[in-house]
């Protein structure tokens, strides 16, 4: 589910509070079966990553791997949802390249009859 997370270089990249090198214990808590251990780590992820509606280079990388955790995870989805949505919505340097991550993330939170509409529909927003 989370396979790739090592693959990136995390502490080249930045949230709120400073080097990112924190974001893949993060997101590997978020998938957690303890409902607790998912909860903290949600809403620390909503905070580090999205915080006060600023995105950062961090935001963009962690995108598909919260995106893989509505789909797979064992839940947490809405709270996940939201992170999402508040990555989409968020303002900041990284805001474009967090918008292109959701993007391209969106068709696989949609079931299979969704995702050509979806498809078209973020064309009409690029």
């Amino acid at each position: 589910m989370l396979d790739g997370i090592d693959d990136i270089d995390w502490a080249e990249l930045e949230h709120a509070y400073g080097q990112a090198d924190d974001v893949p214990a993060l997101l590997r808590a978020a998938g957690s079966t303890d409902a607790r251990v998912r909860e903290e780590a949600t809403d620390e992820l909503f905070s580090s990553l999205c915080h006060q509606g600023t995105v950062y280079s961090a935001t963009a990388a962690a995108v598909p791997f919260v995106a893989r955790l509505v789909t797979d995870g064992p839940g947490h989805r809405l709270s996940l949802l939201w992170l999402l949505h508040g990555a989409a919505d968020g303002t900041g340097r990284a805001y474009r390249q967090v918008r292109r991550a959701v993007a391209t993330a969106l068709p696989s939170l949609l079931g299979p009859a969704a995702r050509e509409p979806a498809r078209g529909l973020l064309a009409l927003t690029r």
